[in-house]
């Protein structure tokens, strides 16, 4: 059933990503002095290179493969937005569950550092995929922690908020996290809000 959640979720974030093929809107409106503008020129500026973001995360978490149940996901990234179309990114997350059976509770936190490429940016939608490389701890009760390497491939979309679309949108974002040492493989599915300053 979880690998059912997974590619149905994968799936309908990758359409998310598809208008990038699709040829740009001619619709265009008329400024104060006559002259045509695309509608794309407000999100330019109000979304301009060099701005930052800080975004919250909250969701569910799996652990791919192991007797643990899907548990609360949390998270927070502040990013960069270098260019037009890329951002990098420094993110934190982390969830806790408790075994389906008699196995310590599990806690695990990462530490990404993400590449981003934007496919669409609009006044009414955004999305994009990312890239995230940094390590992973695992910390069992009673038992200490471990650190291995995590590599993270991530689809999502963000919507800008009404009067606030120009520093503010929420979102979802879905991940799959390869973890090295043979540790169980993590998929998580977040919500998200995103404030930019």
């Amino acid at each position: 059933m979880i690998r059912l959640v997974q590619v149905v979720t994968i799936s309908f974030l990758l359409g998310l990503s598809l208008p990038i093929f699709a040829q740009e809107s001619d619709e265009e409106y008329w400024d104060d002095v006559g002259t045509t503008t695309r509608d794309e020129v407000s999100v330019a500026e109000s979304r301009a290179p060099g701005m930052y973001f800080f975004s919250l995360y909250s969701g569910v978490s799996d652990t791919e493969g192991k007797n643990y149940n899907p548990g609360y996901g949390w998270g927070v990234e502040i990013s960069n937005k270098f260019s037009n179309s890329q951002s990098i990114s420094l993110e934190v997350t982390g969830y806790q569950k408790d075994s389906q059976v008699a196995l310590p509770k599990l806690t695990r936190t990462k530490v990404l550092g993400k590449g981003i490429f934007h496919f669409t940016e609009s006044e009414s939608f955004a999305s994009y995929a990312a890239l995230g490389v940094g390590p992973v701890w695992d910390t069992l009760s009673g038992s200490g922690t471990t650190m291995d390497l995590g590599v993270a491939p991530s689809l999502g979309f963000e919507v800008p908020i009404g009067a606030l679309a120009t520093r503010t949108s929420l979102g979802a974002d879905a991940a799959y996290t390869f973890v090295g040492g043979g540790k169980a493989d993590i998929f998580a599915l977040n919500g998200k809000l995103k404030f930019g300053f």
